[in-house]
């Protein structure tokens, strides 16, 4: 059975046995949706990527997202879901994961990051990929770029070591 989520977007629910109902859509899928019926590129935004990383366990009141397409809010079941139009190098990067990882250091800022966050993130991909992702965001800001070049060191050594 399918579910209508708003015009010309559709899931399939799942649903909890332990709440006994059926769980509400995973809002990224639903933005990322939006992105492929509209060709738009998304990355999300402050909260949102802190959430979608795991490094914030609140789930964001209204899930933003910044876009190249136009600026719009939906109602999904109740839910809000934001589109910002933004036109950055951020919102630019092919990697969904890599400007999702922009935005969640952009967030926390200079002196938010710290090591356990460092690591939380270089356990979420493999070195490899971290690797891909250094190239792939060296329009970003300098000290963004830096924290992530660490953070590609730290899955190294996590890999080396296992």
């Amino acid at each position: 059975m399918i579910r209508r989520l708003t015009h010309g977007i559709y899931d399939y629910p799942a649903f909890s046995k332990r709440f006994n109902q059926q769980l509400p859509p995973q809002m990224d899928r639903v933005a990322l949706a939006f992105a492929r019926k509209f060709q738009w590129s998304i990355v999300p935004d402050g909260a949102t990527a802190l959430h979608s990383l795991g490094l914030d366990t609140q789930v964001p009141a209204r899930f933003v997202y910044l876009s190249s397409g136009p600026s719009r809010v939906y109602d999904i079941l109740g839910r809000p879901l934001a589109f910002v139009h933004r036109k950055t190098a951020h919102t630019t990067i092919s990697d969904h994961f890599a400007a999702t990882i922009v935005q969640a250091i952009e967030a926390l800022g200079r002196e938010g990051i710290d090591y356990a966050v460092r690591t939380h993130i270089s356990r979420l991909r493999s070195a490899t990929e971290f690797r891909k992702i250094v190239k792939d965001t060296r329009s970003v800001t300098a000290w963004i770029h830096d924290e992530i070049m660490t953070i590609a060191t730290l899955a190294e050594t996590h890999e080396a070591q296992t």
